[in-house]
C-alpha cells in the first residue's frame, strides 16, 4: 500500500491519479475506496447507493461526496448531511464543495466516525 498525496497508475499511454478514502475509526474500519479525478463516491449509511457505507445511526443515509482533483492534487468535499461533517472541530459548510489536502481527517457526525483523505 502506497501513502501519499497521490497515487499513479499506468493506463496505456496516459497515468491516472488517484487518491483513497479510508475509515480509519468507528463500526467501518478499514473500508475504503479509491477515487480518481472523474468519479465522486458517496460517503453515507445508504448501501444502494453508496461508494463507501458507514455503518453508523448519526451518519446520514448519504452524508458527504468526495471527488479528487488531480488538478489541484487535493480532494473536494461537499457536506449533503444532517449533523455534519467536520474537519478540526469546524463543521464544513452544507451542499458547497471544499478543497481539503492529503491526510485531512473527516469527521462524519462525531468524532467516533472519522475518514482519512489519502
Amino acid at each position: 500500500m502506497s501513502f501519499g498525496t497521490q497515487i499513479s497508475v499506468v493506463s496505456g499511454d496516459s497515468v491516472l491519479k488517484q487518491g483513497r478514502i479510508t475509515v480509519i475509526k468507528g463500526p467501518s474500519v478499514g473500508s475504503s475506496f479509491t477515487l480518481d479525478s472523474i468519479y465522486t463516491a458517496i460517503v453515507g449509511r445508504m448501501s444502494k447507493r453508496c461508494d463507501l457505507v458507514i455503518t453508523s445511526g448519526q451518519v446520514s443515509k448519504i452524508h458527504c461526496a468526495i471527488k479528487y482533483s488531480d488538478r489541484y492534487h487535493r480532494f473536494i468535499v461537499t457536506d449533503c448531511s444532517a449533523n455534519g461533517t467536520f474537519v478540526n472541530g469546524k463543521r464544513l459548510p452544507k451542499n458547497i464543495g471544499v478543497l481539503m489536502e492529503s491526510g485531512t481527517v473527516l469527521m462524519l457526525a462525531n468524532s467516533e466516525n472519522q475518514i482519512e483523505l489519502i
